[in-house]
């Protein structure tokens, strides 16, 4: 999306994103007319953490990591994908 919104000459987008990357691309865009569609598409788990840091903390035992039953199933997937 970010090289799309770069290589084309469009003045306006539309964006249904998470909103650290609707900030950057109106910051990095300033010429182009940016809409986000939704304040509240923010991405916490993982502006917190990443699934390496997770990975390691459960491999080491260093550090307890929490996390609701949704979130915890969408890391195993991801667990088992590495």
């Amino acid at each position: 999306m970010y090289e799309l919104i770069k290589n084309t000459n469009y003045n306006v987008y539309v964006l249904g994103v998470e909103e650290g990357f609707y900030q950057r691309v109106k910051e990095e865009f300033k010429e182009k007319s940016i809409i986000h569609l939704s304040n509240f598409l923010i991405c916490n788990a993982f502006k917190v953490f990443r699934i390496r840091d997770v990975l390691n903390s459960l491999t080491y035992l260093k550090e307890e990591v929490t996390v609701d039953k949704v979130i915890a199933k969408r890391l195993r997937g991801l667990f088992d994908k590495l």
